[in-house]
């Protein structure tokens, strides 16, 4: 809302300037109408006064200056205001979308609003709107991100797709019909919100896209500017080569990490849940899926709510009572997920969540995530789970984490484009080669592929030693007399064989590291 310079601060500060340029103009007995300032008259003209900072009274271009100035800080109740909006909004979204949506307050400023205008960032709608008691109006601006998500949640486009966005074209009808209806919703939850103060109520006025047809004030009026985030369910995926950051980028918002510099900032009500794979070496192999859930949720749990979790994650009655140190690697994944999931987080981080999963595993994780009524941070190299969850990236590399614009597929290709633009060497003008020749560009390219092929052979052979030692600990872990003896032997078998899991999945990669760079020698 704006408030408009008060017209007699504006009245006097001119008159009085004009009376100053009016006496300094007369002419003394017939002398010269025209003559230079100094600058302390320049000074006193523009109301910059030496002691002038001190003074309540300001006169001149300053005072017409100050006048259109408001101070956030002169309105104190505005935060208490806003903050019960927040509150208000968030429960009204949710109604609304039947999403889980967070709103929070990110700043309130004050704004000459001929500048915000021109900052507004478009394409994007702006509603104005009267508050009647006030005799005044204010704008709603709505981003081209949220409108684009309200409608596809509202329309039922947005699991496991991205939306279409189209860039440049104009809003159709449905759009801004749905935008309004949002913002019929935001402004019944600020009349809530203004009540306790003095009872105000808002009424739409009428939509714009363009922001020149939006000004309900002058440009040099004073405004206050109130940011709002409304948060709604992302699914982002976190691209990128290993060792960029991936990993370490979801530790730093999980705060399993602290950072080195700069600071995190989340609203205190965020509740965050976190897997990774790393997690199932903190498993009670001796406890039961059961326990496990019954333990993280509390005593107050009951039955029913302890199994109705563990049941969303394809764990039935028997499964649940067996000990963990019995089940497969894709049940202890659904088992920490399971957990992960257990507060109702609004935000779910996911660390490399399809490992040890079968196909049938996947597909029921496809399904958790796209039921998940939340936001979801994920890592993985399962382009097809990427596919299928995500509809936005994010590009971790150079210890930046930047948007990516398109799909999977765009950024692939991209990569390959890459990759495929590195400098080839010159080639070198074709000469007859005599036998000799030939026989010493054969044995150079001997030389300098064996150190190639010994480290395919080496990784080969690690690779057959560890799959040797995981075959023996499978074998232990199922003979059925491990089990009527200490506990402790099959829980070290366990830590074991996740061990050797680890280990098998990173001889693999090293292996066709080894093996790509030999054929790309041949």
């Amino acid at each position: 809302m704006a408030d408009e310079i008060p017209a007699p601060a504006i009245e006097d500060a001119v008159s009085g300037a004009a009376a100053t340029l009016e006496a300094d103009a007369t002419p003394d007995s017939g002398g010269a109408a025209e003559r230079v300032l100094n600058q302390e008259e320049i000074d006193s003209l523009l109301g910059f006064d030496v002691g002038a900072d001190q003074a309540q009274d300001k006169s001149g271009v300053r005072a017409i200056i100050n006048s259109a100035l408001v101070s956030y800080e002169r309105l104190p109740m505005l935060e208490i205001v806003f903050d019960r909006l927040v509150r208000l909004m968030t429960t009204s979204l949710r109604n609304f979308t039947s999403d889980n949506v967070e709103v929070s307050l990110d700043s309130i400023t004050s704004i000459r609003f001929g500048d915000y205008l021109n900052s507004i960032p478009l394409p994007a709608i702006l509603a104005v709107f009267h508050a009647e008691e006030l005799d005044n109006y204010g704008l709603f601006t709505v981003d081209s991100n949220l409108i684009y998500s309200i409608v596809d949640v509202l329309l039922g486009g947005r699991r496991g797709s991205s939306a279409m966005r189209i860039e440049g074209r104009p809003y159709t009808t449905i759009e801004r019909t749905l935008v309004q209806r949002m913002i019929e919703v935001i402004m019944q939850d600020m009349c809530a919100a203004f009540e306790p103060l003095a009872p105000v109520n808002f009424s739409l006025d009428r939509l714009e896209t363009n922001p020149r047809f939006a000004a309900i004030a002058r440009p040099a009026n004073a405004a206050i500017l109130v940011k709002l985030r409304i948060d709604m369910e992302d699914r982002i995926a976190l691209l990128g080569q290993n060792g960029n950051g991936k990993s370490t980028f979801i530790r730093l918002i999980s705060q399993r990490l602290e950072p080195r510099e700069g600071r995190l900032k989340k609203t205190p009500k965020l509740r965050v849940g976190y897997f990774s794979q790393d997690q199932e070496e903190g498993l009670d192999f001796e406890a039961t899926p059961f326990d496990h859930m019954a333990r993280a949720l509390g005593p107050g749990a009951g039955e029913a709510k302890v199994r109705a979790q563990l049941g969303r994650f394809g764990f039935s009655r028997d499964r649940a009572n067996l000990k963990v140190g019995v089940m497969s690697g894709g049940e202890k994944t659904r088992l920490l997920l399971a957990l992960a999931t257990r507060t109702a987080p609004h935000m779910l981080l996911l660390d490399e969540p399809t490992n040890h999963l079968d196909m049938d595993a996947r597909a029921s994780l496809v399904d958790a995530i796209n039921d998940f009524e939340g936001a979801v941070v994920l890592v993985s190299h399962d382009t097809h789970l990427v596919k299928m969850v995500a509809d936005t990236l994010w590009v971790v590399q150079n210890g930046t984490v930047s948007p990516f614009d398109g799909d999977i597929d765009e950024y692939q290709t991209k990569l390959l484009k890459e990759r495929g633009a590195r400098p080839a060497k010159a080639d070198k003008p074709v000469e007859a080669a005599s036998k000799k020749d030939q026989r010493k560009a054969a044995a150079d390219n001997r030389t300098n592929k064996a150190p190639l092929k010994k480290a395919v052979d080496s990784a080969e052979k690690m690779l057959a030693r560890l799959t040797e030692q995981m075959n023996g600990v499978l074998t232990r872990l199922a003979d059925p007399a491990i089990y009527t003896g200490p506990g402790s032997v099959v829980t070290d078998l366990q830590k074991e064989k996740a061990r050797l899991e680890r280990e098998v999945a990173n001889a693999e990669k090293r292996w066709l590291a080894a093996q790509e760079a030999l054929e790309a020698a041949a």
